[in-house]
């Protein structure tokens, strides 16, 4: 499903470079976290345009895709040097409501479900973190969707694991909210 989104966000990006897609393309996630570090974090930023793939820019965007019925929010955070923090929701609805986190949820698999996935010093390759944090209980959120829209909430308790110490911690998700834009709508 992931990989899907962000096909769709990809293509949904390039076809609104005309100007004709959604408008207020900017964005914000945002929430505070214990386990694997603890702390707030929090990025501001639009929802990626032509040529803007990439671990060097910031980014937050929302797709839906209305085959799996699952809506998908993103964001990631630059740190430098090509790599980042990287938060994916994925919420197995398509309108407003709440969905409860399944505790063996992959939001990037196949399998439609309600999950997250925070990787913390993501490298932009896909395959090396210095956190993965996943929620296994918790509420995912959509409180209001538009056309070019999606915003909600988040909390949760799940699970940080360390690759460099390879450690378990528990973690958890409070005052998570997303305001993004919606790239890609099953009814546009």
């Amino acid at each position: 499903m992931f990989r899907r989104a962000l096909t769709i966000a990809a293509f949904a990006a390039v076809a609104c470079s005309d100007g004709t897609g959604p408008t207020g393309l900017n964005g914000i996630v945002s929430f505070t976290f214990t386990g694997g570090g603890g702390g707030s974090w929090s990025v501001s930023a639009a929802a990626p345009g032509p040529g803007s793939a990439g671990t060097s820019s910031n980014m937050t965007a929302g797709v839906q895709d209305a085959e799996s019925g699952m809506t998908v929010v993103m964001a990631f955070k630059a740190l430098g040097g090509d790599t980042g923090d990287m938060l994916i929701i994925g919420i197995n609805r398509l309108t407003v409501g709440s969905s409860p986190v399944a505790s063996d949820c992959d939001p990037e698999g196949d399998v439609p479900c309600s999950g997250l996935i925070f990787a913390m010093s993501f490298n932009g390759n896909g395959d090396l973190a210095g956190q993965w944090c996943t929620l296994t209980t918790g509420s995912l959120v959509i409180s209001e969707i538009t056309t070019t829209r999606i915003v909600g909430t988040f909390s949760g308790t799940g699970e940080c694991y360390d690759e460099a110490n390879d450690d378990l911690s528990v973690f958890t998700i409070t005052n998570g909210t997303f305001n993004v834009a919606l790239v890609s709508n099953p009814t546009a």
